[in-house]
């Protein structure tokens, strides 16, 4: 599954537990006290909590998940219209042979 990088101020509620949750830290609160006991944490760890990036494990980037699904739907639709147009064609040489029969059939 894809990763997503986030600063500390795009963290979302369940993301902000979870690392909180890591760090072995109270996960009560409202969001701003959970940033703030993160800030705080990162600061403890000399890191930059302004600048310091989570990567939040399942998230996924819309951007290439559309371009994937376009993809497979693209690919999936080619092969859709090329089996029709072989079945089509199959009919059509086979209706065209029923009526060759017939008129070469009637003429004799």
């Amino acid at each position: 599954m894809a990763t997503k990088r986030v600063v500390l101020s795009e963290l979302r509620l369940a993301d902000l537990k979870r690392e909180l949750e890591e760090r072995e830290m109270d996960t009560n609160g409202r969001k701003t006290e959970l940033q703030q006991r993160l800030h705080a944490a990162l600061i403890q760890e000399d890191e930059d909590p302004d600048i310091f990036m989570f990567e939040i494990p399942g998230s996924v980037d819309i951007n290439s998940f559309m371009k994937q699904l376009q993809t497979n739907l693209t690919n999936k639709l080619e092969e859709s219209s090329r089996n029709l147009q072989k079945k089509l064609e199959e009919r059509l040489d086979e209706s065209s042979r029923k009526i060759r029969d017939q008129l070469t059939g009637g003429i004799n």
